[in-house]
């Protein structure tokens, strides 16, 4: 039951954003009473916290399998990476949205993203500095840019919606296969 109430809350997180997710919106959902809700989170904030954490972890996890997936290619890699941050993020703005939300705001999982993200940063990080080869400082400065020219567009999309860099798959693919070239450029 508890389980339910988290994916019924990301559910609706991502249908309707965060500031129309009710305790009864879910429990309606859910097919549950109130109650319910009460029962197992003690209140609304608790309930949402779960259901944040629960797509940083997924999210994670995935990161993780990518990060370690044996590549031959480090670009490709990077690339499978990066691409996988951008279409996720295009694909579920409200809790992308939400996130952003909860660390602005200060709540409790403020920290969950970044968290997630850091063994990210870390791989990128040590790939580039075997890859390119650089010295890690700097492997690091190009792994916080590479991530951050997906991250950021992902989460402010009306910033780039007049541009056609994000238009479709295929210019999203021209995107990421610029920030990658960049990245592992030789200095």
């Amino acid at each position: 039951m508890r389980q339910q109430l988290v994916e019924t809350t990301v559910d609706l997180m991502e249908e309707q954003g965060l500031s129309k997710v009710t305790v009864r919106a879910v429990a309606a959902a859910a097919g549950v009473n109130v109650a319910a809700i009460n029962y197992y989170f003690g209140s609304k904030a608790e309930l949402i916290q779960a259901a944040l954490s629960q797509t940083v972890n997924h999210a994670r996890m995935d990161l993780d399998e990518l990060i370690s997936a044996p590549d031959s290619d480090p670009r490709q890699g990077l690339q499978a990476l990066l691409s996988y941050l951008l279409e996720g993020a295009l694909n579920n703005p409200n809790i992308i949205h939400a996130h952003v939300q909860e660390m602005f705001a200060g709540g409790a999982s403020r920290e969950a993203l970044p968290a997630a993200l850091a063994p990210t940063v870390d791989a990128v990080t040590a790939t580039l500095a075997a890859s390119v080869p650089l010295p890690e400082q700097r492997a690091r400065q190009r792994a916080v840019a590479a991530l951050s020219a997906v991250i950021f567009p992902s989460f402010f999309q009306s910033v780039f919606a007049s541009t056609d860099v994000l238009k479709d798959l295929e210019a999203r693919s021209e995107y990421v296969a610029e920030v990658v070239t960049t990245a592992f450029a030789k200095d």
